[in-house]
């Protein structure tokens, strides 16, 4: 009887370790897919701001760099230090400014180079 009695016990805590596992991993796999969720909809609502938008001014290696967003490439970088420009200028271009035409391109690379 003592031994029936200690079997019973050890498939107890073997359900409760299996019901403790379930819920775990259901709980994991709730949270990861949640995330995946809220992150592709971070893309899809970025790719929707910038949708109107041409080009993009970054910095980089501390100089400022043209990037055309719907090709996603680097353009050209132009020789002026990101360092020498204000601070407001500096976290714009650290948070991506961007263009729409190229007359709006140009008058902003003047006014950082000048």
């Amino acid at each position: 009887m003592k031994f029936k009695k200690n079997y019973n016990n050890y498939i107890i805590i073997i359900c409760f370790l299996l019901a403790l596992t379930f819920i775990i991993m259901g709980t994991i796999f709730l949270l990861y897919t949640n995330t995946n969720k809220n992150i592709n909809s971070q893309n899809i609502s970025s790719e929707k701001k910038y949708s109107n938008y041409k080009y993009m001014l970054k910095e980089r290696d501390n100089k400022i760099i043209i990037i055309d967003i719907n090709n996603e490439i680097i353009i050209e970088e132009i020789d002026v230090l990101v360092s020498d420009l204000p601070e407001y200028d500096k976290i714009s271009l650290y948070k991506g400014v961007p263009v729409k035409t190229e007359e709006e391109l140009r008058s902003l690379i003047e006014d950082y180079d000048s």
